[in-house]
């Protein structure tokens, strides 16, 4: 079976579950509750930054609580997942041209991408929600 390869903002959203993309370069959003939970494996030419609260994935969980984590995706790995339960969050879309553009800035955060969880404090969970809302907020007055 060959895996799906999203190139674009629009198709990726509309698969995941998401809201039609701010701009052709740069995407943010908030979890939907009807966010897609089960995917075979696909990929996507971009990045992501996805911010998840009350997250829970038997791979990734040691325990049965739900964590709090970021997560970075970069373009050229494949993801698939199997959630049971619905999470909460946002995500931030970058096109490849951006960061290149602007390598400078990004060098140390983006490679990381293989969506391994870096998990957040309660005060850095906060903050990042207050960032993402007044991003939104933001693309929405535009």
């Amino acid at each position: 079976m060959e895996m799906k390869l999203f190139d674009n903002f629009e198709d990726f959203n509309n698969y995941v579950g998401l809201t039609q993309p701010f701009d052709l370069n740069i995407d943010v959003g908030e979890y939907p509750a009807s966010t897609l939970l089960k995917s075979e494996g696909i990929g996507f030419d971009f990045y992501r930054i996805s911010f998840k609260t009350n997250y829970y994935n038997p791979e990734i969980n040691t325990s049965n609580t739900p964590i709090t984590a970021i997560f970075f995706n970069s373009p050229g790995n494949f993801y698939e997942w199997d959630l049971a339960e619905s999470f909460e969050g946002f995500y931030l879309h970058i096109s490849k041209e951006i960061i290149n553009k602007h390598r400078y800035l990004f060098q140390n955060y983006l490679e990381y991408g293989e969506h391994e969880a870096l998990y957040l404090k309660e005060s850095e969970e906060k903050e990042l929600i207050n960032i993402f809302k007044l991003i939104i907020s933001h693309y929405n007055h535009k």
